[in-house]
């Protein structure tokens, strides 16, 4: 399994599984293609909620995790537990 780290837009990203922070802006702005499916899942991330993607993006799944704030290495366990929950 490779697990990448990028700054590209999320419908530039192909991909098996996209991992995003369930509270991001990134699933605010992209939620609008998913009809509020995306703003649903993020809501019942515990840690992570995976949403299937039909045409919405190039990405096959988008797994949506939980972050906290305050914990140092957070994107570390985000992609961690994405990679778990896939």
């Amino acid at each position: 399994m490779q697990v990448e780290l990028t700054a590209a837009k999320p419908t530039e990203v192909e991909a098996d599984v996209l991992a995003m922070a369930a509270g991001g802006l990134g699933v605010r702005k992209l939620d609008a293609l998913f009809e509020g499916r995306l703003a649903r899942a993020a809501a019942s991330a515990d840690p992570v909620a995976v949403v299937p993607v039909t045409r919405e993006v190039r990405a096959r799944n988008i797994a949506l995790v939980k972050l906290d704030a305050a914990e140092p290495g957070n994107l570390q366990l985000a992609a961690a537990q994405a990679v778990r929950a896939h």
